[in-house]
């Protein structure tokens, strides 16, 4: 059927009378593995709905925080227009950002500074729209027709929860990954240098210091990159009465690769959620240290 070669068995079966037998190709078992698990994914997306942004690599654009606040407000965009609008499409308003976001009148002023005019606009009626970086619905034909592929998905749910439980001083750590978008393997949700391969053994991570190096934080000869690291294993969220981690750092004890994932929950574009998953290190919350035995 498809080429592949598989063993064959045979083996009696005693059965009641008018019993019947089906037997199915594994080709067809594998098939019907990748539709439930297709179905799964929808369910899932509809659970934490999402929004579409372009995967494109943001650094020395802007401020790390200020990338984090952005994705967040993009939560409250809508499918039919760009305006920010709360859940009931009432529009938010300018006096309204600063209890929304979390942020002291201040901290607020100096984001709204670095992005009103490029990402926000305010609207002669007082609500505030965000710029084209951002979509929702309108990006939906283009990922179905196959024209656009420069996407990911950002989950709302998910990426709410996570920014109010990660204090105004932390934002930067978000927005690292958020800045990284365009290095974030499409099915392993892995931070490497080839985005689109599927194959987890062909996967080039990112290693430590190539994170470090690429935020721009300065690891001082790799001293401080643990510090990073326990940075990244404070930042949670809660989904479904689970406290969950948002990333992980992993040591493949077999291979001797090590793997800085994103929880597919907050980021993800692929296809089968169990291929991150399969890291064990999301569900639910667990040891700060953890360490991978096999994968492939």
């Amino acid at each position: 059927m498809t080429g592949k070669e598989y063993k064959s068995i045979t083996q009696e079966v005693e059965c009641p009378a008018g019993s019947k037998i089906v037997v199915y190709h594994p080709a067809q078992l594998e098939a019907m593995d990748r539709k439930n698990q297709q179905k799964i994914e929808r369910i899932r997306n509809r659970d934490l709905n999402f929004y579409f942004v372009l995967s494109k690599d943001r650094r020395g654009v802007l401020e790390p925080q200020t990338i984090a606040r952005l994705f967040y407000l993009a939560t409250f965009l809508h499918s039919n227009d760009s305006i920010l609008r709360y859940d009931d499409g009432t529009a938010i308003k300018r006096a309204e950002m600063a209890k929304l976001m979390g942020l002291s009148n201040s901290t607020l002023d100096s984001f709204l500074k670095e992005v009103v005019g490029r990402y926000i606009f305010r609207q002669p009626d007082g609500s505030m729209a965000i710029s084209a970086d951002f979509f929702r619905g309108q990006m939906a034909g283009h990922i179905k027709q196959g024209i656009d592929n420069s996407y990911q998905k950002i989950f709302i749910k998910s990426l709410r929860e996570l920014y109010h439980q990660t204090p105004a001083s932390k934002h930067r750590y978000l927005g690292y990954l958020f800045l990284l978008l365009p290095f974030i393997n499409f099915e392993y949700n892995v931070l490497c240098w080839n985005a689109d391969e599927k194959d987890i053994n062909e996967i080039r991570p990112m290693s430590l210091s190539d994170f470090c190096r690429a935020i721009g934080y300065d690891d001082n000869g790799g001293r401080n990159a643990q510090k990073l690291v326990n940075a990244y294993s404070k930042l949670k969220f809660t989904f479904r009465g689970k406290e969950m981690d948002v990333c992980a750092y992993l040591d493949n004890v077999t291979t001797g690769k090590k793997y800085f994932v994103v929880n597919p929950d907050v980021i993800y574009r692929g296809h089968d959620r169990r291929k991150v998953e399969a890291f064990g290190v999301f569900f639910p919350r667990k040891a700060r240290t953890k360490k991978l035995i096999k994968m492939g």
